[in-house]
């Protein structure tokens, strides 16, 4: 499991992404101190860097989650507090299909600033919108290409941030270990992401399920696993999207 930080308690009050990826990727002084720390405590959160499955961290949190006295105890008070106001975001059963579907991210690096800015909190519709604009330009000749890019849900944890905390992004459909952070740009390098992937149409299928309002062309998006908005018929359709995707794998 990725080592559990103690110490003095570090307030995570990040800038805009704008401005907090001018203080990382800068030419400052500043800017390459920055990244040096943050170099250092990925080390420390993940000795084995890239190659560490947040897989192993599942069951300590659903340790945590059914309050395991020794489990609170690895954790200071502080980082604890933490942990369980992320844990209660999260409805009980996320971690149980994590536990079951979830795979390893590795994060794909921007090289410069994006376009435009993502909505602040709004990693579901972030990552929905990137994958609408993605598949749409891959049906121009030029881009046929391109491989179809996915919505996922699961957690993410880096030097940033103070616990695995359940976050949205991307990936190719073709390359499913690779994480697109649109919300989290300026230092998803730093991050590993553990989820499950859905393509477009069981998005929008899942969307259309859990809101009879929702239509192709606009999903109204939500995270699936927030605690006060996951049902546990919408539990049972994820799962059926899940189920026909690796029936239909085996029958190829």
């Amino acid at each position: 499991m990725a080592n559990q930080p103690t110490g003095t308690q570090t307030q995570f009050c990040l800038p805009p992404p704008k401005t907090y990826w001018d203080e990382i990727h800068g030419n400052t002084p500043e800017a390459t101190e920055r990244r040096k720390n943050l170099d250092s405590m990925f080390t420390r959160y993940f000795p084995n860097g890239h190659d560490e499955s947040l897989h192993q961290i599942v069951p300590f949190l659903q340790n945590l989650q059914r309050g395991d006295p020794a489990t609170r105890n690895m954790l200071p008070s502080w980082r604890l507090k933490w942990y369980m106001n992320y844990l209660d975001f999260m409805h009980s059963e996320a971690l149980n299909f994590l536990q079951r579907y979830g795979t390893d991210y590795t994060p794909l690096r921007w090289k410069r600033r994006p376009h435009i800015e993502p909505k602040p909190r709004c990693c579901f519709f972030n990552a929905t919108i990137l994958m609408y604009a993605h598949n749409q330009r891959r049906q121009e000749p030029v881009n046929e290409h391109w491989p179809p890019m996915t919505y996922v849900e699961g957690l993410v944890f880096g030097p940033s941030l103070n616990a695995p905390m359940l976050h949205a992004w991307n990936a190719y459909q073709d390359h499913d270990r690779d994480a697109v952070d649109f919300s989290l740009y300026p230092d998803c390098g730093w991050n590993r992401y553990f989820g499950i992937a859905f393509s477009q149409t069981e998005w929008i299928e899942i969307c259309q399920f859990r809101n009879p309002l929702a239509t192709e062309k606009n999903p109204k998006p939500r995270l699936l696993f927030r605690r006060d908005e996951c049902t546990p018929e919408l539990l049972k359709k994820i799962e059926s999207v899940i189920a026909r995707r690796q029936e239909t794998k085996t029958n190829v």
